[in-house]
């Protein structure tokens, strides 16, 4: 365990533990420095974690310390049993695993060299640069968002930006390259351009993922070249602006008619609502002259200066208006007539063209019956040639059915094989629609990688740079293959052992069963001279009385051996009491305890005495 104690001794000087140069082993260790430690290498885990590293010289405040350093420990996954106990009252095997288990967790920029990470210097260093990062982390806001500044606030604003297309020709071309102004010019202000030039990147962007997914979800399946697909699209969409401007400019027509029949001649609420053009001219002329009238009327009313003067034009203008009432009735009525005689002859004309249908049917009939009329005289010639002819036509039917018999069955195989032909090239084509867009999912998913690990190689560069160069790497190398080359030779030692009990053991069994084999063929020979010689049968006594004595030898090895072993599991157990120092413990428990009693008995006489 020395070279883990070392490792974990090294790798706790380099984030900053006051551990002196003659602590070797975690044994060494005092409470004070477990607790340093582990609140050394919570902190360097997580900078939230805020627990006092110096141990206090009061009860109460260690034992929260301790309570705090435990909960901190189960909150990184620690599986293990631990609590306020494992660091006041720590025994070699428990803190040595959690250490090791704290050490695993540290950041790997934090394990530096010895020499570099002794002293305050080096403390006050990662203090710095874990304020620096922090004031790095935290997002930026401009200035005027602040709460508290000075002088006058300004809002960014953003405009559109110009450039030049690729595809430009003509005028458009000739304006890119004489007229249009430089991108620092099109701003109004100097401090919109930033603003503005994120837009427009951002507006590009997604303008560029959005037809980018239109490809991947519309245009693969429509099975079309990105040049038509667009082609298309635009064609749809200028189709579109002209139906909407089509529609707006006849919504806009006819508001505007509407508008102007309404503010002429009110619309009556009996007769006729649709007027037609010539109406319409005659109610515009007809408002435009009263419109006129009115206005002579009202500039001569209010350059009248006595009140005859003002009487006779009112009763001109009564009389005016009467003949223009007298006018309009006359038009409506001129106008209802006129569109009862359009439906007139709308009606005359419908009458007309079935009627003309009618004569047509009426001709086609006379037509066919003046021709079977035509045939009376010699009707046995006829009816023979209409046989005739009926007959030729039966046979040439029969004569083109049989040809068309031929080639509708080739035709009819012609298609089959077209039919199969398109099934096999729409599943080949599906097939590669779909290898397509998993081909396109994969390059997506491939692009987000490779940017991860170009990001991932850009932040371990820095890392690299920044580390120190001076590490002494092969000595830590060295003893790590001396640590690998003595685990090598314990194993094969340990195997060596294991061998050598083996043989030893298939050497008892085979000596066990040889002896069970000499004693049953001795016992036998013995026993069958035994009935007939009186020494014989003495003989088979003592043989008896000493395989029971040798198997009693036996057990007594065995169970010796059992024992032996049981002494060994016990010194061990030992050793590991021994190790968890229960006995100082005890007594740094009573010492703790008749302590806390004593702060205790303090605190009540103090409140006693402030209570009087």
């Amino acid at each position: 365990m020395e070279e883990v104690d070392g490792i974990i001794i090294r790798n706790l000087r380099s984030i900053g533990c006051d551990i002196d140069d003659d602590v070797r082993t975690i044994r060494q260790f005092s409470t004070a420095l477990v607790v340093e430690a582990a609140a050394c290498c919570l902190r360097t885990i997580d900078s939230s974690v805020d627990i006092n590293h110096r141990l206090p010289p009061s009860m109460a405040a260690q034992f929260r310390i301790g309570s705090s350093l435990a909960t901190a420990v189960q909150n990184l996954g620690y599986r293990g049993d631990i609590g306020y106990h494992t660091f006041l009252y720590f025994n070699e095997v428990e803190i040595r695993r959690v250490l090791m288990f704290l050490v695993d967790r540290l950041p790997k920029e934090h394990l530096e060299n010895e020499q570099e990470s002794s002293g305050r210097k080096f403390v006050l260093r990662k203090l710095i640069a874990a304020e620096v990062s922090k004031h790095m982390t935290r997002v930026w806001t401009p200035v005027f968002y602040q709460a508290k500044r000075s002088g006058p606030v300004r809002e960014f604003k953003s405009c559109r930006l110009l450039f030049p297309s690729k595809s430009a020709s003509g005028g458009l071309k000739e304006y890119y390259a004489k007229m249009l102004p430089y991108v620092r010019d099109q701003p109004p202000c100097s401090a919109s351009l930033p603003t503005a030039i994120m837009e427009t990147n951002a507006v590009g962007y997604i303008a560029k993922q959005n037809a980018e997914q239109e490809w991947t979800q519309q245009g693969l399946a429509s099975k079309l070249s990105r040049q038509e697909f667009a082609a298309r699209k635009h064609d749809r969409l200028r189709q579109k602006i002209a139906a909407q401007l089509h529609s707006e400019i006849q919504s806009d027509s006819s508001s505007t008619h509407a508008n102007a029949d309404t503010m002429s001649h009110p619309p009556a609420t009996t007769g006729p609502q649709k007027l037609s053009r010539f109406a319409q001219v005659e109610r515009q002329q007809f408002a435009q002259d009263t419109s006129k009238l009115s206005s002579q009327m009202s500039s001569s009313v209010t350059s009248g200066t006595n009140e005859s003067e003002q009487q006779k034009w009112e009763a001109e203008m009564a009389a005016s208006q009467e003949t223009l009432t007298d006018l309009t009735t006359k038009v409506d009525g001129l106008e209802f007539g006129t569109k009862n005689l359009s439906l007139g002859m709308q009606q005359v004309s419908e009458q007309v063209r079935e009627l003309e249908a009618q004569n047509l049917e009426k001709q086609e009939t006379a037509r066919m019956k003046k021709a079977t009329l035509d045939l009376f005289p010699d009707a046995d010639n006829n009816i023979s040639r209409l046989q005739a002819m009926i007959d030729a036509s039966a046979k040439r039917l029969i004569n083109l059915g049989t040809q068309w018999e031929k080639h509708r069955m080739a035709l009819i195989e012609n298609y089959r094989q077209v039919k199969d032909f398109n099934s096999q090239h729409a599943q080949s084509t599906e097939k590669q629609m779909m290898d397509l867009r998993e081909l396109h999912e994969r390059m997506k998913q491939l692009t987000t990688e490779a940017s991860q690990k170009d990001l991932l190689y850009k932040q371990l560069v820095v890392e690299y740079e920044q580390m120190t160069k001076d590490v002494n790497r092969s000595a830590y190398t060295q003893r790590i293959l001396e640590i690998v080359g003595n685990i090598r030779k314990q194993n094969q030692d340990i195997d060596n052992v294991l061998v050598d009990t083996r043989a030893v053991q298939k050497e008892i069994n085979l000596l066990t069963g040889k002896l069970d084999r000499t004693f049953s063929v001795t016992d036998e020979l013995i026993f069958r001279d035994a009935k007939k010689d009186d020494a014989v049968r003495k003989a088979y006594k003592y043989l008896a009385a000493f395989h029971e004595d040798c198997t009693v030898l036996i057990k007594t090895v065995e169970e010796t051996g059992v024992i032996m072993r049981e002494i060994r599991d016990l010194e061990d157990q030992l050793e590991l009491e021994d190790s968890k120092k229960l006995a100082a413990n005890l007594e740094r428990i009573e010492a703790d305890y008749k302590q806390m009693r004593a702060e205790n008995a303090a605190l009540i006489a103090r409140l006693k005495s402030q209570s009087a």
